[in-house]
């Protein structure tokens, strides 16, 4: 690429200069792959191999026969106009995805890595949910993590954490998960 370059993106300039230096480009079919010495013997036969590539190749472009531009380019934005997920959608997809009854621990970790890295404070029926996952895989220190990283979600904005545990208040009692304050985990 660097060569192509030297020559200022000149393809002809490039194969002359693989020419001099005897650069082989290769058979690009597999089926005339026989050392490709009956390629080498009869140069202009119109045959297939790298030797007939070559000599095409090595040759300068043929004149333009039209007066047109030879591609027609067309100018493409790259935005996503798909449909978008209302934050209703997103609750039930987050929700169907922590109560499948077959979860395990690493697509519990992978489902709340992902929510986390979105810019939102998972809903409290969303915790809820992962909260009984956690209790269905048996692992309370997922379950305390999950309440300190909504904490964290919350970032400065201090009445969103307390209005989260409010909500979660009956399943915290009823699975028996501690919160990090309860746990002395906020002064650490």
């Amino acid at each position: 690429m660097m060569i192509a370059h030297h020559f200022g993106e000149n393809l002809y300039a490039f194969l002359k200069f693989n020419k001099v230096m005897d650069v082989s480009l290769g058979s690009f079919d597999n089926k005339d792959n026989k050392d490709n010495k009956d390629n080498k013997d009869n140069k202009d036969n119109k045959g297939s191999g790298s030797s007939n590539l070559r000599s095409q190749l090595s040759r300068p472009p043929a004149p333009r026969t039209s007066p047109g531009p030879a591609v027609g380019v067309q100018s493409v934005r790259c935005y996503s106009h798909g449909s978008h997920e209302t934050d209703e959608e997103l609750d039930a997809r987050w929700v169907t995805y922590f109560n499948k009854p077959d979860i395990d621990a690493w697509e519990l970790r992978k489902g709340m890595n992902t929510l986390v890295g979105y810019d939102l404070v998972p809903e409290p029926k969303i915790i809820d949910a992962a909260l009984r996952a956690c209790r269905r895989l048996n692992d309370f220190a997922s379950a305390v993590r999950i309440l300190e990283v909504v904490r964290d979600k919350a970032g400065p904005h201090k009445e969103i954490y307390p209005y989260v545990i409010q909500e979660l208040r009956p399943t915290l009692n009823e699975l028996g998960i501690s919160t990090p304050e309860e746990l002395g985990l906020d002064k650490v």
